[in-house]
Formats: C-alpha cells, sequence, structure tokens
C-alpha cells in the first residue's frame, strides 16, 4: 500500500520509545476530558493516525482546566493535528504512545495544506486497476441476463465505478482503506466462486451477484477525508440496509427478475452478517444456501485481510511474535 507524509516529520510506523516525535497526524478519536485524581486540572486521551498506522496520544493539562478544555476543543474527529512530544510505553495502555505536556510540548490543529498530507492509506493504482480487471470479469462470468443488468446497472456506471473502486470497507479491523471495498469484494466472490463449484446446490449467479453487491452501501457508510469517517447515514442505518435501498432503486429497472430472486437477493444483502443475538441466545437470519455462501465468504476474507494488515503493521520487526492487541494474542511475523 502507499503511503506519504512531509518531509522532515515522523510517521507512525516509524515511532520507537523515548523519540521526540513531531508530525502531521489524522484525529481518529478522542474521548472527554478527566480530571486528576490527586490534583487539580484535567487531561485527556485521542487516538491519531496517518496512512502507515494509528497511535493513541494522551494530553496532560496544566492546574488551569480552562487551558486543557480550549486544547481539547481546538480540534475534532477528522481534523488534521501537528503534535510534538514524545513516544512512551502506557502500561495501561500496554503499548506504544505519545505524550503531549501543555506548556511544553505541542498539539494544534492544521487547516492550510493538511489536504496534501495523504494521511489515509491507499492500494496502488496498479492494484486498483487489476482488481477492477476482476470485478468485470465476474461480471462477464453472470448468465442470468436480469442479474446481469443489476450489476452493469451499478458498475457501467462511470461516476458509481469510481466511487467504489477508491472507497474503503471499514474505519479499521480490515480493509480500511482507499481501495480496501474494491479488494474486499472481489475477494468474498472469489471464495464464493470457489463455493458454488464445490457445492453444485448454489445458485452462483446469484451468489456472485450478492457477493458483488453485499457493501456496496459503504459507498454511502463512509467517507474519506483526513480518516476514513462515519457518515451519519452509516451511524442511523448501516451499510446493508443502505446497499439495499440502492439496490432497489435499480431493480425496478431490471425486468425479468422473480419475486423468489428478489427476496433471495434481499436476505443475502441485509443478512450477509449473519446471526443476531434475541432473548439472550444466537439466532440466525441465513434463510438460502447463497446466504450461507456468503456469510461466511464474508467473514473469511474480513479475517484473513484483517490479519494481513496486521502483519504489514508489523512491518520490519525483529521479532519472530509480535503481540497483536486487536485479536488478544501474539501473531508470528515470519
Amino acid at each position: 500500500m502507499q503511503d506519504a507524509g512531509r518531509a522532515g516529520h515522523t510517521k507512525v510506523r516509524d515511532i520507537k520509545e523515548g523519540q521526540e516525535v513531531r508530525g502531521f497526524f489524522a484525529v481518529r478519536g478522542k474521548d472527554l476530558p478527566r480530571e486528576y485524581r490527586n490534583k487539580s486540572g484535567k487531561w485527556f486521551r485521542a487516538l491519531l493516525g496517518d496512512a502507515t498506522g494509528e497511535i493513541a496520544l494522551k494530553y496532560w493539562g496544566t492546574e488551569d482546566p480552562d487551558r486543557t478544555m480550549r486544547a481539547w476543543g481546538s480540534f475534532q474527529i477528522g481534523s488534521v493535528v501537528y503534535v510534538q512530544g514524545v513516544a512512551a510505553f502506557d502500561r495501561y495502555e500496554d503499548g506504544l504512545m505519545l505524550v503531549v505536556n501543555e506548556g511544553k510540548d505541542e498539539l494544534r490543529p492544521v487547516e492550510e495544506g493538511a489536504e496534501a498530507l495523504q494521511l489515509v492509506a491507499s492500494l496502488d493504482t496498479d492494484r486498483i486497476k487489476a482488481l477492477t480487471e476482476e470485478l468485470f470479469e465476474l461480471i462477464s462470468s453472470v448468465r442470468d441476463v436480469p442479474l446481469k443488468m443489476l450489476l452493469q446497472a451499478f458498475f457501467s456506471d462511470r461516476t458509481m465505478l469510481d466511487a467504489f473502486k477508491y472507497s474503503p470497507s471499514a474505519i479499521r479491523h480490515h480493509h480500511a482503506y482507499v481501495g480496501g471495498n474494491l479488494e474486499h469484494t472481489v475477494g468474498v466472490a472469489r471464495v464464493v466462486d470457489l463455493l458454488a463449484h464445490r457445492y453444485p446446490r448454489i445458485d452462483r449467479d446469484l451468489a456472485i451477484t450478492g457477493a458483488l453487491l453485499h457493501d456496496i452501501g459503504k459507498l454511502k457508510e463512509y467517507r474519506v477525508a483526513a480518516s476514513v469517517e462515519m457518515t451519519s447515514e452509516g451511524q442511523f442505518i448501516g451499510h446493508s440496509q443502505l446497499g439495499w435501498e440502492m439496490i432497489r432503486e435499480r431493480l425496478d429497472r431490471v425486468p425479468g427478475l422473480t419475486d423468489e430472486r428478489r427476496l433471495k437477493l434481499w436476505d443475502m444483502v441485509i443478512h450477509h452478517h449473519g446471526s443476531y443475538e434475541r432473548d439472550g441466545d444466537m439466532a440466525s437470519n441465513i434463510h438460502t444456501l447463497e446466504s450461507c455462501a456468503l456469510h461466511y465468504a464474508d467473514d473469511t476474507d474480513a479475517k484473513v485481510g484483517a490479519f494481513t494488515q496486521l502483519l504489514q503493521q508489523a512491518g520490519d520487526a525483529r521479532d519472530e511474535w509480535v503481540f497483536a492487541k486487536d485479536l488478544g494474542f501474539s501473531i508470528y511475523t515470519r
């Protein structure tokens, strides 16, 4: 994946314990300020990131709480900030973090030139091009005319295709970078294709169509600015329902698709995350063989993709084993 920054400034992946850090970062999270237990004043925590990773920050305020509150209120999630501080191991966080002391170090929002910093990770151009070719190969392989017309209604639209090619699949965890949604979608469709060849009762055309459209709603769920952010639509509705609304708009213009296949497609898109909790027990939303294939293909590609990201973040680690906090266990880096 490509990454970019401004020359002379530290990237997350290069930060070492005890190092003085000066750099530009996107704010990906911030907590409410807290009062000190044994003295007057406040402190707060924020999550920062760039194209190479994420790191937490602790801002230690002086005895003047109003001054700390002004610093906290000077930026928001999605802002770009300039940080001057020190990297230290924090036993409560069980990891490395940036420490900024009010009055000594610096934390300030950046307005001018922030858009040129490219703080979101991205697949390179050749990878996006190759994945786009795979996408159209999969569409061409669908023989059912109404289903192929539905897919073409999305991906033959140049504006829609460009948005899809450069959309992320998540804020973090898996495929959380520009081009991630395209990579994840093609990956899921390839796994579904393997399952369809192994299990002939799977309606391959329907399964491939559902796989290619299952995360189309992420175009409305996320936006990319200084970081990957969730939209209000994403917070309120979620990508499954948003995706089905986008599909339904185009289904009205596709003749020949039976009501039964519409319902099966609805089940795949709405329920691709599978089970949910009901009365304290897990209940399944998987009603068809195609939904089953999509759910497990989606889960597999997401988990393997997330593991791959962790290995990339480990980078040039000298240790064979690195503790992955997101997983809760150590992973082998070789």
